[in-house]
């Protein structure tokens, strides 16, 4: 049965170079070289498998001799002095030939000296050891060099290679040069090709008339051999190497792989060379052990390349062995050695052609392919807002949160609307994805019960007066479809000519990981809750045309209001805040009042001093003494009394309490809906502790109005 070597590239890339070729040149050795594969495996037989010798090229016969700056040659002959050569630069002594008895005792009676006797010592045992000798299994050896002999005799035929789908990289960079421990760049460029496959489909090396058998000692040794190697090509070229016997591989038009044959060798491909089909590349692989051509070629090239030194006892060594025994000697040597004696190729081996089938190299196109994305939780989605400005950027102001809530949510449903190719979203079919945590509508224009859908919060984050961040906040988390129009929300357009806002997320994630919403250890715990912005009352005060224009309370409404957001917890008190005309006047009449010093009403705030005063009369409203940079210098009254003392006013404060801004100044209209009635500012408070997370109350509370953020209680008075 047919043998077939296969070769896995665990990182999917071969780094493979031709023979002679230089680094950047782009060339790559693909198909891998015939010659390349034999030459790996005697490179592991050699690591701890087989003892191997060196080639002889590699003897160094030179040896320092100490104290000697010239070696005298007096009385020599002249082809006796060429066998020893003296090094003056490098004090060194070199034998290029070994010297017999009487040629080194002529070299020691012309040097007396010690030092040159004990050099010369060194040389010439040093050269008798380096003597080449017959090759010859070792004892302690685990595969025998013999066995190695046999098993790469048998693989000498040009093999079939078959190939799954491949195509050709690149890598630029340059060559590091290491300087007391730091890398530095040498400037060298590098262009480095390698061959890219896939991981999983492993090219295949088939001899399809070497008969072996599973019970083959050769084909055991063989899989020895290349468990253990672990890269093909250069060390990086990471790889994994097997041996089948009797694996069938088989053309077609759904195949993985295609072969590639060795044109005029043994199996030659029916299809012409000049097939428009198939591409031509040279490689290396041995000539044919069996000629005489291999013979006299290894004769002839061995010892022209060989020193001096053991040149002709090498070549009486080779001329005993046997041809298999020569094509171990040639994969032994290095290929630079080879090079350096300007040979065209390797000693033992000759240039075929390998028909390449284009097919390999016909790469389907990319399609990209489906992430499946894990089904997140995503009730937060953060904003920072920018505007595309040189300086600074132009933010909308805090009276705009209506306006720029109620662009968030037109903005995502337009994107939404994008993907599913609907221009309304009351246009969205049963089949269709329906964006309903976006609209807070049902399916059939009904609006969401409850407060379960998005809420869209601009928020001043650094009191300045101009809105820096958005919260979009969905208590029921955002399906999936969702999530991504909001992510790919970008930018909303402002009015008044100003330039567009750019929005980046910030944040996505549950509330529970949402940093700004949680206690942290060692903080103030929260009780409190103040207005960030105003709260609308979503119903009429008024008990109705026979009501006598009596106002019902408020307390009530925001109490029922914190219920339907979520907010079971008992409520102590409930505050409404506001500004007075002359806070330190009103803070001594509070204090006249307190000692009986006066009495109410008081004139001007509680009445005019032109009438009598009334029977019923508003309360005085009472200093809060805050440190809130939002309310600095505010009063509170009570929320339910329905009538207002004069020279209040409600608002507040931005820009580090240096600006105050009114409630009437905010913007009261979102496309077809707009709030009535007075804005008010409140104070919740609560008696047990409550997590810091906002909430929201009131009329187009999804659109930040009515928002309500904590107040940390070393802030209240």
């Amino acid at each position: 049965m047919s043998l077939t070597i296969s070769i896995r590239f665990l990182t999917g890339r071969a780094n493979l170079h031709h023979w002679q070729a230089h680094h950047s040149d782009g060339k790559l050795d693909w198909p891998p070289s015939p010659w390349r594969l034999l030459r790996s495996l005697v490179a592991v037989a050699g690591r701890g498998m087989t003892s191997l010798p060196w080639p002889p090229h590699m003897a160094e016969m030179t040896v320092v001799v100490p104290g000697t700056k010239t070696v005298s040659k007096k009385g020599i002959p002249k082809p006796t002095q060429e066998k020893l050569d003296w090094q003056k630069a490098k004090r060194r002594l070199r034998l290029v030939e070994l010297l017999t008895d009487g040629e080194a005792a002529q070299f020691r009676t012309a040097n007396p000296w010690q030092g040159f006797d004990a050099a010369l010592k060194e040389l010439q045992a040093r050269a008798l050891r380096q003597v080449p000798v017959a090759l010859c299994d070792t004892p302690n050896d685990d595969l025998g060099i013999n066995s190695l002999i046999s098993l790469l005799s048998s693989m000498s035929d040009a093999p079939e290679i078959w190939l799954p789908r491949s195509s050709h990289g690149h890598t630029r960079q340059y060559f590091p040069i290491h300087e007391e421990g730091i890398v530095k760049p040498s400037g060298v460029p590098v262009f480095d090709t390698f061959a890219v496959v896939d991981k999983n489909l492993p090219v295949h090396f088939q001899w399809p008339y070497l008969e072996l058998s599973e019970a083959d000692p050769q084909l055991n040794e063989l899989r020895r051999i290349l468990s253990r190697m672990t890269y093909f090509g250069r060390a990086e070229s990471w790889c994994e190497a097997t041996a089948h016997v009797g694996l069938k591989l088989e053309e077609g038009p759904h195949t993985s792989y295609w072969k590639c044959v060795c044109a005029g060798g043994v199996g030659q491909h029916s299809a012409s060379i000049d097939d428009r089909n198939f591409i031509v590349e040279r490689k290396l692989a041995p000539i044919p052990i069996q000629t005489e051509q291999f013979r006299n070629e290894v004769l002839e090239f061995v010892w022209r390349v060989t020193p001096r030194l053991t040149r002709e006892a090498f070549r009486q060594t080779l001329l005993a062995e046997s041809n298999a025994t020569m094509l171990l000697r040639c994969l032994l040597r290095e290929s630079s050695a080879d090079i350096a004696s300007n040979l065209d190729r390797p000693i033992g081996t000759r240039w075929v052609h390998y028909a390449v089938p284009r097919a390999i190299f016909d790469l389907p196109s990319p399609r990209p392919k489906t992430r499946l994305r894990p089904q997140e939780t995503i009730q937060v989605v953060r904003y920072a807002l920018n505007s595309v400005t040189m300086n600074r950027p132009v933010l909308p102001p805090l009276t705009d949160t209506l306006l720029i809530g109620g662009k968030f949510r037109d903005a995502a449903l337009a994107i939404y609307g994008v993907v599913t190719g609907k221009k309304n979203w009351f246009d969205y079919d049963e089949a269709d994805p329906y964006p309903r945590n976006l609209c807070g509508h049902e399916r059939d224009r009904k609006p969401l019960c409850g407060h379960t859908h998005a809420f869209f919060w601009p928020t001043d984050e650094d009191n300045d007066g101009f809105l820096d961040h958005v919260t979009v906040y969905c208590p029921a988390g955002f399906e999936q479809s969702e999530v991504d129009a909001l992510r790919r929300l970008v930018r909303i357009r402002q009015r008044g000519g100003r330039p567009d806002l750019l929005v980046t997320p910030v944040f996505l994630g549950k509330a529970e990981a949402f940093g700004p919403w949680q206690l942290k250890p060692g903080a103030e715990p929260v009780r409190s809750f103040v207005s960030a912005t105003p709260y609308f009352c979503p119903l009429h005060l008024t008990h109705g045309k026979n009501g006598s224009g009596k106002l019902r309370p408020i307390t009530p409404i925001l109490q029922r209001g914190l219920v339907e957001y979520g907010i079971t917890a008992d409520v102590k008190q409930i505050d409404e805040l506001v500004f007075d005309y002359a806070p330190a006047d009103l803070a001594e009449v509070c204090e006249s009042i307190a000692a009986n010093v006066a009495r109410q009403p008081i004139p001007p705030r509680q009445f005019f001093p032109v009438i009598e005063p009334p029977s019923t009369f508003p309360s005085l409203s009472q200093p809060d003494g805050s440190c809130n940079s939002r309310y600095k210098g505010a009063c509170i009254r009570n929320a339910d009394d329905p009538q207002y003392p004069f020279g209040l006013t409600v608002g507040l404060l931005v820009n580090h309490s240096t600006r105050f801004v009114r409630t009437l100044s905010f913007c009261r209209r979102r496309r077809d809906a707009e709030v009535k009635g007075p804005g008010r500012l409140f104070r919740i408070t609560f008696r047990e502790t409550q997590p810091p997370r906002p909430f929201a109350l009131g009329d187009q509370c999804h659109f930040g109005l009515g928002l309500f953020v904590p107040e940390m209680e070393s802030a209240v008075r």
